[in-house]
């Protein structure tokens, strides 16, 4: 992390990286995972701070697509420079229901420093990625929980359906942006 954070600083003072909290390793119990986390990332605090760069946690993978777990790392953390990266569809994606979905989008809203927009159905091995808005991710309400908690970041589509073609998912998932994200809004 030091010397990608080394190298974006050149970016300017909004940069921001996204990790996550690692995959589940063998001979590492699971007790563990959120001490190690917890150690790693307090070991980036200084270098961010110095350099200006924020670190954005991505609930992806197994780890922290358990999203309080997440938070309860956010919150400990409690760093200006760590906070979240909001994949919108990845906690469904792990298995959780969309009330789970939004409860965690409303508590991470706070901590949120750059999001992926993605939509779809279903979870693991019944995932199917779609355009922005066909899926069943309810964009517009963690769009405006984002708003409500100020969040002033980056949002970035990310599209993992079936029309890959010239990028015709990607196109269709920008006009879903243009459409309902303000001027203002970064994308």
């Amino acid at each position: 992390m030091r010397g990608i954070a080394s190298q974006v600083r050149l970016l300017g003072e909004k940069t921001v990286i996204r990790s996550e909290g690692g995959q589940p390793k063998e001979g590492v119990d699971a007790a563990q995972w959120r001490p190690l986390m917890l150690d790693a990332f307090r070991r980036c605090e200084g270098f961010l701070e110095e350099w200006g760069v924020t670190l954005a946690i991505d609930n992806h993978g197994l780890i922290t697509n358990d999203g309080d777990l997440l938070l309860s790392l956010l919150r400990e953390l409690d760093h200006p420079r760590i906070g979240a990266n909001l994949d919108t569809m990845n906690f469904l994606w792990f298995g959780h229901d969309l009330e789970t979905c939004r409860r965690f989008y409303r508590e991470l809203a706070p901590w949120v420093r750059q999001v992926h927009l993605k939509d779809g159905r279903g979870s693991r091995s019944q995932y199917r990625g779609e355009v922005l808005g066909e899926g069943v991710i309810p964009l517009l309400e963690a769009i405006g929980l984002l708003r409500e908690a100020n969040f002033d970041g980056v949002y970035c589509a990310e599209y993992e359906g079936q029309e890959r073609e010239g990028g015709a998912g990607y196109a269709r998932c920008c006009e879903w942006m243009q459409t309902h994200l303000e001027a203002t809004t970064h994308f």
